[in-house]
């Protein structure tokens, strides 16, 4: 009998582009796109006084690894996306929102995590199927306080 060891191949690492596990032109352009954001008046750095930057890294990350490392192209979907976050008051609206709200809202649509993707990260599942049965209920609620409640 023959023995047949796989073969080494190409390891893909999960996490490459992430905080730790970047490459020097991937901090490099994690760096110039800090440095755009903050010419922008998008970002503001931490300071000496102990005051966090205005977002984490791992969220810069996020919209550079959409845009492919090229700092240009994130910052353009950066403005725009907080644009989107203060034309519908997201940064007061989650920590005023009320929990009773929510846990109804919860009733209207039902979602869970419990699975996982190749690499380990959580999927989120809604159930649209389930919008059926309450869309009476739903239509009574103003069209902006339903995608509030999403």
């Amino acid at each position: 009998m023959v023995e047949v060891s796989p073969s080494p191949g190409p390891v893909h690492d999960g996490f490459a582009g992430h905080l730790g596990h970047l490459t020097q032109p991937q901090q490099a352009s994690l760096e110039t796109f800090r440095e755009n954001l903050t010419r922008a008046g998008l970002y503001t750095p931490a300071s000496s006084d102990g005051t966090p930057a205005s977002c984490e890294d791992a969220t810069l990350l996020r919209f550079l690894r959409a845009r492919g490392f090229s700092p240009t192209h994130a910052q353009t979907q950066f403005a725009a996306t907080q644009q989107w976050r203060k034309d519908h008051d997201v940064d007061r609206l989650y920590p005023t929102f009320d929990v009773d709200e929510f846990e109804e809202a919860k009733r209207y649509y039902p979602r869970w995590t419990g699975r996982r993707d190749k690499h380990g990260l959580p999927l989120y599942v809604y159930r649209l199927a389930s919008l059926e049965l309450v869309q009476k209920e739903l239509d009574a609620v103003p069209a902006q306080r339903r995608y509030q409640r999403m």
